[in-house]
């Protein structure tokens, strides 16, 4: 019978400065480029949900500076468009249909798995949660937008005021 000692899987971070004195945890960085890449190419698409997608851009950029950096602190910037994103998109939750629903479910089972244990070598676990939670996001994003151009879906006032600015 295999014994698993606890310490075997308690999160880790990545080695700080490994591969440039500029990047605190380079992998980490690295794998935010999704959230603003996928950002601006929607923007680029004339999309409805311009706001979801800045915020997305902005949450990619804010977790490339907590991850950039050795500062504490600066987790409460990589989580204020987190939150913030939670909150927006609240209201389209409920149109989504169950294959968007599972891969959400699937980003966020892997966030808790990656932060709670750490099955994954560091630093891929949380590398791979970032790629995962950006498709998620946009494959959510693109339904909500299908929804909107066939009328199912009206927009709260805000987020209409929101997306027009």
């Amino acid at each position: 019978m295999c014994k698993c000692r606890l310490a075997e899987f308690e999160r880790k971070p990545e080695q700080f400065f490994t591969h440039t004195k500029w990047i605190a945890e380079f992998w980490n960085t690295l794998s935010n480029l999704p959230f603003i890449l996928i950002g601006f190419i929607r923007l680029e698409c004339d999309t409805q949900l311009k706001f979801n997608y800045q915020l997305m851009i902005f949450t990619g950029i804010c977790s490339v500076i907590h991850h950039a950096t050795t500062q504490k602190w600066t987790l409460i910037i990589d989580w204020i468009p987190i939150l913030i994103s939670l909150v927006v998109n609240l209201n389209y939750l409920s149109y989504a249909e169950m294959p968007e629903m599972l891969i959400l479910l699937v980003a966020f089972v892997w966030l808790l798995i990656d932060h709670i244990a750490t099955p994954v070598p560091v630093p891929w676990g949380h590398v791979i949660w970032h790629i995962l939670a950006a498709y998620s996001i946009d494959i959510f994003y693109q339904k909500i937008e299908h929804n909107i151009i066939l009328n199912q879906i009206v927009d709260l006032p805000i987020l209409a005021h929101l997306d027009n600015n």
